[in-house]
């Protein structure tokens, strides 16, 4: 893994609830922040379906890669 992306991860999982107080496994967490990031994507045809979600919150199936940059907010297509 390339620093960069170890650096992205590391700001990410500054997300998680601070009372937990670190008591919670960093690849799940990880899992749970990357999968909320896919279902807020303001394009609304790019969100993971139900099916895909139930698939990654039980650890079958990786969540979604996050695109390197942040993807483009508005016009039409988000609001569909």
């Amino acid at each position: 893994m390339n620093e960069r992306l170890c650096a992205c991860i590391r700001r990410l999982l500054e997300a998680v609830d601070g009372r937990l107080g670190g008591d919670y496994i960093a690849e799940e967490a990880q899992r749970l922040l990357f999968l909320g990031l896919a279902c807020s994507h303001p394009i609304v045809s790019e969100r993971p379906k139900t099916q895909a979600i139930v698939q990654i919150l039980s650890g079958s199936v990786s969540p979604p890669q996050v695109p390197p940059f942040k993807p483009p907010f508005g016009g039409r297509q988000w609001a569909r």
